[in-house]
């Protein structure tokens, strides 16, 4: 299969885009590095596995979370079809098992045509495509920054705290407070 996108990661983002795409009928082939590499918060090989919190916070109608994950609902995120069907009781939050949860997304991606999942790292971004990256991996995501960069002609660099990426014009920042690297 060529495929029209490539999602790198397999977790959220990466399995709702992987899906979104199929629906509409392109094929897409969604990379996920476990179980051939893991890390030290996955216990599993399953695709979006939660690891910190099984809430996706507040389902109080009129609420920010509540409105956004209507909003999700009603484009037809599979992401949240599973977790209304895998709920656990949670006060005023969605939350979910979380072994059901990620069983059920990975096999909803399994089981979905225009969706080629490949277990395996992703050493270096595509050079041809559209490509949807999709993941906290710091090799990536400096590839990411660098090809932008390059792209737009100007010097990039990113930090990385707390699975948040900082972009910034290298020109446009103080060099004694700019690390270069993660």
């Amino acid at each position: 299969m060529k495929p029209d996108i490539t999602v790198i990661g397999g977790g959220l983002a990466g399995s709702e885009a992987a899906w979104q795409i199929a629906c509409r009928g392109l094929d897409v082939r969604l990379y996920e590095m476990r179980p051939a590499v893991s890390t030290p918060v996955h216990q599993t090989s399953q695709l979006g596995e939660l690891v910190c919190s099984n809430s996706l916070k507040s389902d109080l109608p009129g609420t920010a979370p509540y409105l956004l994950k209507q909003e999700l609902r009603n484009l037809g995120s599979l992401l949240l079809r599973i977790a209304d069907e895998v709920k656990v009781p949670a006060g005023h939050a969605l939350a979910v098992d979380r072994e059901q949860f990620s069983r059920r997304l990975t096999e909803e991606i399994l089981s979905k045509s225009h969706i080629q999942l490949i277990r395996e790292e992703v050493q270096e971004l595509p050079q041809e495509g559209i490509t949807i990256v999709a993941t906290p991996d710091k090799k990536i995501i400096a590839g990411a920054v660098n090809y932008l960069g390059n792209l737009l002609k100007i010097g990039a660099s990113f930090f990385y705290p707390d699975n948040v990426v900082y972009l910034a014009q290298s020109d446009s920042c103080f060099s004694r407070h700019v690390s270069n690297g993660a």
